[in-house]
């Protein structure tokens, strides 16, 4: 499963405010000198035009009018669209905010993105037993290694949090935390934030007999670490979200106060690893008490008309047709003559073909061994009528499914500099700038540790 998803639902609000009900628990709030809810509102629409202007999909639905919520601005805290079909709605604490989780967002969520919705969660009875989960506020995933991170606060129960994984697949990886005052951080989505290839996280506002655990946890993912101090926590440096546009590249969604209160080197390595796209919503940030990544539920859903599956090649004929579709996506374009596709080991390494429902070569790929425990990709072709179309993650899985069964731990691959964000949203993390090919095309040592 991608670690970020290409649809994003956004709730505009009708009433935003000051919820007093939340207030004592959340040390980021703070009560306006009056009515925020044009400002608010502004903001939220600019936000809207930038994160569409930049070719990310939203969903936008209305508020209800005639019971309006002041929070229902946070939809993430009451659902989640899984890939499966499956979506969960949430106890949550706050009893005016209840009134947020309706049937008609989910509908209007289903017809624009054409979800296909075969199994509705109801976790909010827990709401009886004084137990909440407030989403992907309580919850942060590791989407590629089915990990949830849930820090334990009066809004995020672990026993909920158990029903959840049990239903789910995913391990649970409960912590306590500490804010300034010394109650629990109140959603986790504070203090961490996990994205294809790296993960912001506020180590002071974790309890110290847990946090080299969860350090440790996260070094294993394969992710680069950015810890942030408590002080950056507090601008929301940590509550961010990483999204793909249209074309599957990776952004980063910030707000402009955490961009402007991250230290410049750990900005540096954040936009290393994605896009970033700063949106100013102090005002919901101030009186709200979260941030971007509490304004947007991820739908995981890609709509396709095509499906492909990945053989792997055994025949002269077919490999003929692979090498054809390498040499004119990887060597044609600059000029160089057919047979410069090839070398030494085609024909006795791993190789794979994509193929169409028609039979069409749609794609390829190589897998060699590199040494010992590692394998390496080489060779990725999509053909262009083909690409952004699932192609190339169906032949990584394939490839990573042949490596763990022959015995690899880790897979490499030298990555065209366009093709980076592509590999980061599969999990690859960059090792190092390498050649330059043809004196043109930069190449990126990338890397993936396996299960």
């Amino acid at each position: 499963m991608s670690q970020s998803a290409g649809h994003l639902l956004m709730v505009r609000p009708a009433a935003f405010g000051y919820n007093r009900e939340t207030a004592p628990s959340n040390g980021f709030q703070h009560q306006p000198a009056g009515d925020v809810s044009e400002a608010a509102l502004k903001q939220f629409n600019t936000v809207v035009d930038r994160i569409q202007g930049r070719g990310i999909r939203v969903v936008v639905v209305e508020d209800s009018k005639n019971n309006p919520s002041p929070d229902s601005v946070f939809p993430n805290n009451w659902v989640t669209f899984h890939p499966d079909g499956t979506i969960f709605l949430f106890p949550m604490a706050s009893l005016k905010r209840r009134t947020e989780r309706r049937r008609e967002v989910l509908d209007l969520v289903t017809e624009a993105t054409g979800y296909n919705m075969k199994l509705l969660t109801d976790l909010s009875p827990y709401e009886k037993e004084g137990k909440f989960l407030e989403g992907t506020g309580s919850m942060v995933f590791d989407h590629i290694n089915k990990h949830v991170y849930m820090s334990r606060s009066r809004r995020s129960s672990e026993t909920v949090l158990n029903d959840f994984c049990q239903r789910t697949g995913y391990l649970p990886v409960v912590f306590n935390s500490n804010l300034f005052n010394g109650i629990p951080v109140y959603h986790t989505n504070v203090l961490l934030s996990i994205g294809t290839s790296v993960a912001v996280i506020c180590p002071g506002a974790i309890a110290p007999e847990a946090r080299p655990q969860i350090l440790a946890q996260l070094e294993q993912s394969g992710r680069t670490l950015i810890t942030i101090t408590p002080e950056e926590m507090g601008a929301f440096c940590a509550n961010i979200l990483e999204v793909k546009d249209a074309s599957g590249s990776p952004v980063f969604l910030i707000s402009e106060h955490a961009i402007q209160s991250m230290h410049p080197a750990r900005l540096r390595k954040l936009e290393q690893a994605a896009d970033l796209l700063a949106c100013d919503v102090s005002v919901i940030e101030e009186v709200g008490g979260g941030s971007i990544r509490c304004m947007a539920a991820e739908v995981f859903w890609e709509k396709s008309n095509r499906t492909v599956k990945v053989i792997e090649v055994t025949d002269t004929v077919t490999a003929e047709r692979c090498y054809a579709l390498r040499w004119s996506v990887l060597r044609a374009p600059w000029g160089k003559p057919k047979g410069s596709e090839m070398d030494e080991l085609d024909g006795k390494v791993f190789l794979t073909a994509a193929l169409s429902e028609k039979g069409e070569i749609t794609g390829t790929a190589r897998l060699q061994t590199a040494g010992a425990g590692t394998a390496q990709i080489r060779y990725m072709a999509v053909d262009p009528a083909w690409q952004g179309k699932g192609v190339g993650k169906a032949l990584i899985a394939r490839l990573e499914s042949e490596a763990l069964q022959t015995g690899h731990t880790e897979i490499i691959l030298q990555a065209r500099e366009n093709a980076v964000p592509f590999y980061r949203s599969s999990g690859y993390t960059v090792v190092e700038k390498t050649f330059l090919l043809y004196d043109s095309i930069q190449h990126f040592l990338m890397k993936k540790l396996l299960k």
